[in-house]
């Protein structure tokens, strides 16, 4: 919720079950609808670490399409490791492909690296 709105929502907090998606998570219309209840928070340091720890750990479990989102982002380990090819071998893998588009969901670069993936 912080990397959306800025919100932290405090341990133990509940919502109705049709604010939630097939995944258990908040669906955007309902995170649209969370109005902010005060400016301020209590934290002890335990708080502040469980956050940061979270913050860590999703740094690290970058998946493989946010990894490829963009191109210039993409070092020749992390490409070689989820595709089998160096970045330079990639980029001309995807310099010959012509038929893939674009689109507001993807890349043609997370295309090709799913595909190389599997």
């Amino acid at each position: 919720m912080y990397l959306e709105r800025d919100l932290l929502i405090p341990e133990g907090s509940r919502c109705c079950s049709c604010h939630l998606n097939d995944n258990d998570l908040l669906t955007e219309e309902s995170i649209n609808q969370i109005e902010e209840y005060a400016d301020e928070s209590n934290f002890n340091s335990e708080h502040l670490k469980n956050i940061l720890e979270s913050f860590k750990l999703l740094a690290k479990k970058k998946d493989l399409f946010a990894k490829f989102e963009s191109v210039k982002s993409i070092t020749n380990d992390i490409c070689f490791k989820n595709t089998g090819f160096t970045k330079p071998q990639f980029l001309e893998i995807a310099d010959c492909i012509v038929s893939i588009n674009e689109s507001l969901n993807r890349t043609k670069f997370q295309a090709l690296a799913v595909y190389l993936y599997w």
